[in-house]
């Protein structure tokens, strides 16, 4: 999935699991959701940043080239390393190297719903895609403590 960004701004999404009949809360055992194309850009004047909130787990791939920082909340947030951007994946399946570095899978355990904050560092001037799939991407590697 993609949501697209404007550029200088902070987005918020609730990812809720219902019944698709009754509409009412369902709570998932597991579910691991990936975050990928967490960079910069071309012009170097930006950082994405992603902050997860209700996850149990995060997996990063082990040459990874994000840093994380725990909030005080028990989120969760994530940018990369430099401001350099990258070729956004197409495929959930064949990531290389690269796309794996900047991406990161949080994993959800007995949730029904969970938030995920997009947000920038800088003033690039495009928007800017937040990529994800409901998939587990990143996992033969150890887990992000």
């Amino acid at each position: 999935m993609k949501v697209v960004q404007a550029p200088s701004t902070e987005m918020t999404l609730e990812f809720k699991f219902v019944d698709g009949l009754s509409g009412a809360p369902v709570t998932l055992e597991d579910r691991a959701f990936t975050f990928f194309d967490i960079d910069g850009n071309q012009y170097r004047d930006l950082k994405e940043t992603v902050t997860v909130c209700g996850m149990e787990l995060f997996f990063v791939s082990a040459d990874t080239n994000l840093d994380a920082n725990n909030d005080a909340d028990g989120c969760r947030t994530y940018q990369p390393v430099n401001d350099d951007g990258y070729s956004n994946p197409t495929d959930t399946n064949s990531l290389t190297d690269v796309q794996l570095a900047h991406s990161f899978t949080a994993v959800f355990r007995r949730v029904s719903s969970f938030k995920v904050t997009a947000g920038f560092i800088g003033s690039g001037k495009n928007p800017r895609p937040l990529l994800f799939a409901g998939v587990q991407a990143i996992g033969t590697c150890s887990a992000d403590p």
